[in-house]
């Protein structure tokens, strides 16, 4: 069968070819052939493809190369003949195309002769495209052109043959196509009109190999009948993402052999040609652990105007991480049969704890399906680290690294002292001792009331923590919660308790993996897997369902959302509204899940966003859809309030939630302006005119007109949840009873009503699907919010001024004047008691 196909391609090649590339009709061009023929295919979304056809022109004695290419929705052409400047060809194209409606696409494209195509391209099913051009050009007034065409595919594996027509008309034609010019006199250039009928097949018997034919017929004033005197055989072979072609036809003066490559995969003819026969070895893939995870898109870097200046803290500079789509691609690992295990150079990760443990789900899910982990360590493994490092088969470092395992230690800074000193007043109200935000600025150490709530709330992770790594290393708890209470370790008793399985250098590591088994194995860098995608044969576009992924990033504030390098540093109401309306009211749109990582922010920002939640779960009729709240490391306070309206709330067993409460207030500097020698004075025309002055401390009655506006609006945050949960199982007494400010893990808030589900943003997108009807099995559109805006240069600058305060050279500082900023915003907040790391 081999040798057959072999002499086949040879045969077909020294008879008369064309590649697939350069097209057939106007109805099927969709790659880099779509400049030769329909602009419009530049508005179908594909990868890079690419054509480069050396052409012999034995007419004119010439030799000329021809260039095609595409990118996104642009694509250009270039055309040179022996002898041209490289920046004068003999022609160059420009194209551009994009969508108009579904499976409907419009482009255009001009050439150096300036002649301008306007192209049409409509597909509405997968076995019928229909196609049309029309030319003009400045150069010839009266002259015309339009190019008509159909393109059918009869069988269900859509690409195994297709069968279509062209019919082109051209007036007072400048470009005597297919005829020789000498044959017009000049006379009958003014009037000249011709047309063509092109009939066309393309055969796809086996992957990789392109047969195809087209007839090429000829009426003008010289002929009544159409006249097929040109026609072509093509074949095209594929080697995966490259492929080679020649070119020669009866009539048609451009021929030659032309290679093509496209950035996505094309089924090749590699599996059919001879293989040497070889020992099979195993496939593994090589990941470098490394770098900050965060839930939303990594954002489209323009120019960086962040200049880093030595011993001053200028934000994260390391590799940032979607952990969406790195799970994804791990659980494609999983389910991939040819891959035997997963090499792990490890650094360092920065992740919350509730993002860990999707990330260690994942890995176990790669574990039972029988492959296997190794991970490798210069310089040993964290505190956290380890808790992920523990479900790997086989653990390496170097000699003299250790392991900071060592327990959970929780610490929060106070500036009571440090405000004192300047003469600085807090003037806070809090709804309860729990909602304790403003402790350090009024305490110098933890109270009661935290220490109560953040005990529970630390020993429910704590123990989390400790069944993770028993678990993965098959240890029982009390042995496990013995080792963790030994560390941290740095000497050789981390291979005697089983920690890890040895010492080796690094040279000697990749000697080990490289002969596992006493086998050569293959190994795959994580980094260019899945970087290219099957070519996509079909001419509609899949309607698959979409699930609307709004990310709630960042502290709660009003107008839009701020957002660097490592994810949002604010959630603007603004923003998050908008998301929320956009996905509510696109049609195509099944089901949101609001992605929330936030300790909450300003109460009416808040109130905002819950605005447009209860909108789309109930309010809105004409466009009611399933709203899932899916928490990630925290989603607390406002938070939690955003979430609390939605059909069903998801968090980790770790995720920090809750904190229902109230606090509002103010930092008085009027100490510290008297201190280096400000004073004021004031004059007042009404008897509350300076109740918001901050130049002055309030009296006792405005303190308590303060904590009545508090009051009330935790009357509304107890409110808004209990109608959002289910006010047939709590009612405002019950949520008071765990509201108050009082903080809880994911595990706990379950117990409490609060949350749904225990699950992560894979459980929550299921979730949604259920909700929507969707069969489990139903390959979903993840369509993501808030989209990226095009890149804009002024916004840009204005940004550029915003960051360019002079940066501050301790993280605890910057966090300190971060927080007072919010909190001196004379907002109502719902916002979390303390920021909580966990290492």
């Amino acid at each position: 069968m081999q040798n057959h196909i072999i002499i086949l391609t040879i045969i077909t090649n020294l008879i008369l070819s064309q590649n697939m590339w350069q097209g057939n009709s106007v109805s099927t061009s969709d790659n880099a052939d779509a400049i030769f023929l329909n602009p419009a295919g530049f508005g179908i979304k594909r990868q890079i493809s690419s054509i480069y056809f050396p052409i012999n022109n034995d007419k004119d004695k010439t030799f000329s190369i021809k260039t095609s290419d595409r990118y996104n929705n642009f694509g250009f052409s270039t055309h040179y003949i022996d002898g041209d400047d490289f920046f004068n060809p003999t022609g160059f194209s420009i194209g551009f195309g994009s969508k108009v409606a579904n499976n409907f696409y419009t482009g255009f494209s001009w050439d150096k002769k300036q002649l301008f195509t306007l192209g049409l391209l409509y597909r509405p099913y997968n076995f019928i495209s229909t196609g049309l051009t029309l030319k003009s050009t400045e150069e010839f007034e009266d002259y015309f052109s339009f190019r008509t065409g159909i393109a059918l595919r009869p069988f269900k594996s859509n690409h195994i043959l297709t069968i279509g027509l062209d019919y082109k008309y051209d007036k007072n034609n400048k470009f005597y196509n297919y005829i020789d010019k000498d044959d017009i006199t000049n006379n009958e250039k003014s009037d000249f009109e011709q047309s063509f009928l092109i009939p066309f097949i393309d055969l796809n018997l086996i992957s990789g190999l392109t047969i195809s034919a087209k007839s090429i017929g000829l009426q003008n004033k010289h002929s009544e009948k159409f006249n097929f005197d040109n026609y072509t055989i093509n074949v095209n072979l594929n080697f995966g993402r490259n492929g080679i072609f020649n070119q020669s036809s009866y009539l048609n003066k451009d021929n030659g052999f032309g290679f093509y490559s496209s950035k996505s995969i094309i089924p090749s003819i590699k599996k059919y040609l001879p293989k040497k026969k070889e020992e099979a070895k195993q496939k593994w893939v090589k990941l470098k652990m490394e770098g900050m995870f965060i839930e939303e898109p990594l954002k489209k870097q323009g120019f960086n105007f962040n200049i880093s200046l030595p011993f001053f803290n200028n934000g994260f500079q390391g590799p940032v991480v979607q952990l969406r789509t790195w799970i994804e691609k791990l659980d494609k690992l999983s389910q991939n049969d040819e891959i035997d295990g997963l090499i792990i150079d490890w650094s360092y990760i920065i992740a919350g704890f509730a993002k860990r443990q999707e990330i260690y789900n994942a890995l176990n899910r790669f574990k039972k399906t029988g492959k296997k982990i190794i991970i490798y360590s210069t310089y040993g493994f964290s505190n956290l680290d380890y808790y992920l490092v523990s479900l790997a088969d086989e653990i390496y470092m170097h000699e003299d690294g250790g392991i900071d395992l060592r327990g959970i230690n929780f610490e929060r800074t106070f500036f009571k002292g440090l405000f004192d000193t300047l003469g600085i007043v807090p003037e806070f109200v809090a709804i309860s001792p729990y909602k304790s935000a403003i402790d350090g600025y009024i305490r110098e150490d933890l109270s009661p009331e935290v220490k109560e709530n953040v005990g529970g709330l630390f020993n429910s992770i704590y123990e989390q923590f400790i069944d993770g790594i028993a678990n993965a290393r098959g240890w029982e708890i009390n042995k496990t919660k013995s080792i963790v209470n030994n560390g941290p370790y740095l000497d050789n008793k981390i291979i005697d308790i089983g920690l890890i399985t040895g010492y080796m250098y690094p040279d000697e590591f990749d000697t080990y993996i490289s002969n596992i088994n006493e086998k050569d194995i293959i190994l795959e860098e994580w980094d260019k897997l899945n970087k290219h995608k099957l070519y996509d044969y079909t001419w509609i576009e899949k309607n698959n369902p979409k699930i609307a992924l709004i990310y709630a990033v960042g502290a709660i504030m009003p107008g839009e959302s701020m957002r660097g390098k490592t994810g949002s540093t604010t959630m603007g109401d603004e923003t998050i509204r908008k998301a929320i309306k956009s996905a509510r009211e696109d049609k195509s749109i099944d089901a949101i899940v609001l992605r929330i990582d936030s300790p909450g922010g300003s109460g009416s920002a808040s109130d905002l966003i819950w605005r447009e939640i209860i909108k789309t779960t109930d309010r809105d009729t004409a466009n009611t859809k399933p709203f899932i709240a899916s928490m990630s490391d925290v989603a607390a306070s406002g938070g939690y309030y955003i979430a609390c309206q939605a059909d069903t709330i998801v968090a980790y067993p770790s995720t920090i939630t809750g904190s229902i409460g109230v606090l509002g207030g103010r930092l008085n500097l009027t100490g510290l302006m008297n201190k280096i020698g400000i004073s004021y004075d004031r004059m007042v025309f009404g008897e509350n005119a300076a109740f918001w002055s901050n130049n002055k401390l309030w009296t006792e009655d405005e303190k308590e007109r303060f904590k009545s506006i508090i009051v009330k609006f935790y009357g509304k945050f107890l409110t808004k949840v209990v109608e959002g949960r289910d006010n047939n199982i709590l009612d405002s007494l019950k949520v008071d009873s765990v509201g108050g400010g009082r903080v809880w893990t994911g595990t706990d808030a379950k117990e409490h009503l609060l949350v749904d589900e225990l699950g992560g943003l894979f459980d929550s997108i299921e979730i949604a699907k259920k909700a929507a009807g969707i069969n489990d099995n139903q390959e979903v559109d993840i369509i993501e919010y808030p989209k990226q805006e095009p890149f804009d240069f002024v916004k840009l600058m204005i940004e550029a001024e915003k960051n360019s305060n002079f940066p501050y050279p301790f993280e605890e500082y910057n966090e300190l004047l971060n927080i007072i900023d919010i909190m001196n915003s004379d907002e109502i907040l719902y916002y979390m008691p303390y920021k909580i790391d966990i290492n």
